[in-house]
């Protein structure tokens, strides 16, 4: 589960065996049965987890560091409308 949740970096390439870093806290969301876009933790992507992003990326509310985890779908360390429309197409079954 740890070499699955690696951040590929290209200036590692061919230098270590994940050819990146590890990701131990995605690991840890992993293992503990989390559901990436699943934020308010009801075991679903729905419209309403989109809200929520929505509200963490306008800081109208803050998340906490699961939430925000859940919440940050491309990965890139900031909560933004990019995620919530991700988490919508997620909700609806586009890719």
């Amino acid at each position: 589960m740890i070499f699955n949740n690696v951040t590929v970096l290209d200036s590692l390439d061919d230098k270590v065996y994940t050819e990146g870093k590890l990701n131990v806290f995605d690991a840890v969301i992993d293992a503990s049965g989390y559901i990436v876009g699943d934020v308010n933790l009801d075991g679903v992507i729905t419209a309403a987890d989109s809200r929520l992003v929505l509200r963490y990326s306008s800081q109208s509310e803050i998340p906490n560091n699961v939430a925000r985890v859940l919440s940050d779908i491309d990965n890139d360390d900031y909560i933004t409308a990019a995620d919530a429309r991700l988490v919508l197409q997620m909700s609806s079954g586009i890719s």
